[in-house]
């Protein structure tokens, strides 16, 4: 597993000798999740970062104002980090508008998707991605876990107003987590109908 402190960009400078290029040279992962977890996520652990004493078992996050963008979630970092997060990851250019989800920026989303060696979502496509995980890597989806924290809050439910209005900002997003959860079942499928 990689560690995150040798994850910095000054680190990735041992990789600069390589006398091909990444996508041709190494397996690729590309892990998603579902936007508004994801957003949940991020936002608790920009909170903890800020307040270390703070419990991981507390909830100190007002919903309504995290989507809404009142009181402490004001700042430009929420509202880049709610509007298509994945979407400007796989397509840079998007950055600029990432509310405005074309089908010209789903296109290219969708094909960036396509370049990695394995796609999975171990939190709606828990096992299948653990199997492909295992297919492709010879690590088990118990050992994976083992090394993740389990005391993470539970993501809490939107209402149908907040929902709405949070997926408005997320339209390709969801449309590319759609994408990954059907390539995952198709893959995984395919795999195991091959194995017998």
């Amino acid at each position: 597993w990689t560690r995150r402190n040798e994850s910095t960009f000054a680190g990735m400078g041992r990789f600069g000798e390589l006398s091909s290029p990444f996508w041709e040279s190494y397996k690729s992962i590309l892990i998603v999740r579902d936007a508004w977890e994801r957003y949940f996520s991020h936002v608790r652990m920009s909170m903890m970062l800020r307040n270390r004493n703070m419990n991981l078992s507390e909830d100190h996050i007002d919903v309504e104002d995290m989507v809404m963008f009142r009181g402490d979630f004001r700042q430009k970092e929420f509202r880049r980090a709610a509007s298509n997060f994945l979407t400007q990851h796989l397509v840079p250019d998007f950055r600029r508008n990432p509310t405005n989800c074309t089908a010209e920026v789903l296109e290219k989303a969708i094909a960036a998707v396509d370049r990695f060696s394995y796609v999975l979502n171990f939190f709606a496509m828990a096992e299948e991605s653990s199997y492909l995980l295992e297919v492709g890597f010879g690590i088990r989806f118990a050992e994976f876990r083992e090394n993740r924290h389990n005391g993470r809050a539970k993501t809490p439910e939107l209402n149908p107003r907040l929902r709405k209005a949070f997926d408005s900002m997320n339209e390709c997003d969801n449309l590319v987590v759609a994408y990954v959860n059907e390539r995952v079942g198709r893959i995984a499928s395919c795999l195991r109908d091959n194995s017998y």
